[in-house]
């Protein structure tokens, strides 16, 4: 089972030290997992079973199979390319905080420490000086000795990075002094602080929080949609899709805050009441569906009626393929899946959507598919 610290997680360095009071809060939300924190557990322990026996857990999720996979092949070879000593599911006690952090991976020579982190989200993860793998090296520092030379590593296969899947960076002795001055910070000092961190590091009490309500007011101008007579110049509509993104979820995180209040304390809200709202209907056993099944039978109701035949997707085609080559290795289910689909499927291009520069797909320019073409579309509309 991954053990967790309780005050200042590694995983959520990066929230405590560009906050230092939300240690004070997180309590209140401790236990309150979400489906994508669920996901990464469930991957981080297939991951970690994995290296333990030697064979991948038998599991529905062939998809995150094939991730995990990813993995350990740059595990693989990277202690191939090292030799020294390697731990998994590593403890760390970190000084700094006198807290502790269990770390994905870590490589030991005599002359380097690398600190791998395995991620399974869709959120693209920043490598450079990441908060978490930082703080496990300070971890890792305090375990092994200092060494020459040190490098931290993200393996994320969910998020195509414009950097790559698995992003690397080293870290200078500079570096890691600088950090441990930002560790010390946060621990010496006691105040909250707002910022495109709070949406960055999934603070669940951002909906509560009035640091976070005055900072949007002061800061968030850019967010709303401007008038068609008083254009944003480039430079501004940039900063107002990150500021606009920051805010994603902040209404959610409201209304959960509110409901809090209103079904927990019985507090009422200006405006706001709590309602009943729609269900999603099903039987409450097989048993249950057979008697109802039966009586349909007595109106006169057919096979066709009982059951619903749902042709097979080609996602779900794709899905059988993994399954069915998945032994023979992570890519010899793609060839033959396209030979399989091959003069069967149609579509497959997506249309264009603005994604941030950090996304590794295709940019595409004004006539890259088609070539030079004949006049063009004003600038302003």
């Amino acid at each position: 089972m991954l053990q967790h610290a309780k005050h200042r997680p590694p995983s959520s360095a990066a929230r405590w030290l560009s906050c230092p009071a939300s240690v004070n809060v997180m309590e209140i939300y401790a236990g309150q997992d979400s489906d994508a924190s669920l996901e990464g557990t469930k991957a981080h322990e297939m991951l970690s079973t994995y290296q333990e026996w030697g064979v991948m857990p038998d599991d529905e999720d062939v998809d995150m199979q094939y991730r995990v996979m990813m993995a350990m092949e740059w595990i693989t070879a990277t202690r191939k390319q090292y030799g020294g000593e390697y731990y998994y599911e590593q403890r760390l006690e970190i000084p700094e905080t006198g807290e502790f952090g269990t770390c994905d991976s870590v490589f030991v020579t005599p002359a380097l420490i690398h600190i791998m982190d395995y991620k399974d989200g869709w959120v693209p993860v920043d490598i450079n000086k990441n908060a978490q793998l930082m703080t496990y090296l300070l971890g890792a520092i305090a375990k092994w000795g200092e060494r020459p030379a040190y490098r931290i590593t993200v393996v994320q296969p969910k998020y195509v990075h414009r950097d790559g899947m698995i992003r690397t960076q080293d870290i200078s002795q500079d570096d890691v002094a600088w950090f441990r001055e930002q560790v010390h910070y946060s621990m010496i000092h006691d105040h909250y602080a707002a910022g495109p961190h709070c949406r960055k590091t999934y603070c669940p009490h951002r909906g509560n929080c009035a640091t976070f309500l005055a900072w949007s007011v002061d800061n968030m101008n850019l967010a709303w949609y401007p008038s068609d007579f008083n254009a944003l110049d480039d430079y501004q509509l940039g900063e107002a899709l990150d500021q606009a993104d920051i805010l994603a979820g902040y209404r959610d995180q409201l209304r959960g805050e509110a409901f809090r209040r209103m079904a927990r304390m019985d507090r009422r809200i200006p405006g706001y009441d709590l309602k009943k709202g729609k269900t999603n209907r099903d039987f409450s056993s097989d048993q249950a569906r057979k008697q109802v099944m039966e009586k349909m039978k007595e109106l006169g109701a057919t096979e066709d009626d009982l059951f619903e035949r749902v042709p097979i997707s080609v996602a779900g085609v794709e899905r059988f393929f993994k399954r069915k080559f998945k032994h023979m290795g992570r890519g010899a289910w793609m060839k033959p899946f396209a030979e399989a689909i091959q003069g069967y499927v149609t579509g497959g291009d997506a249309s264009l959507v603005v994604e941030k520069e950090i996304d590794g797909r295709k940019s595409w320019k004004k006539g890259s598919e088609f070539g030079t073409l004949k006049g063009s579309l004003p600038d302003v509309l």
